[in-house]
């Protein structure tokens, strides 16, 4: 499905005032967002099993990792892209 079939949450998404995160993640290649995403899922796939032992529980900890590991990730390679 395309946006074109959810015009109220189009107008939304384009409603929002983009953040520091959001102009570091568009300025990396398409290659180097490919590897931060990978490198995420890796991470909150191995992770969150071996801290926590209630499933409930994972998929904060999965969450909250996700979002760290993605902003730190863009933050470096952005940074590694300015040098």
């Amino acid at each position: 499905m395309t946006s074109r079939s959810f015009p109220r949450l189009r107008r939304l998404c384009n409603a929002l005032p983009k953040t520091k995160y959001d102009r570091q993640f568009e300025s990396l290649s398409a290659l180097q967002q490919l590897l931060a995403f990978a490198v995420t899922t890796a991470v909150v796939l191995a992770v969150p099993p071996l801290v926590v032992d209630a499933p409930e529980a994972r998929i904060t900890v999965a969450v909250s990792l996700a979002i760290g590991v993605l902003y730190s990730l863009s933050s470096l390679l952005a940074r590694y892209n300015r040098r």
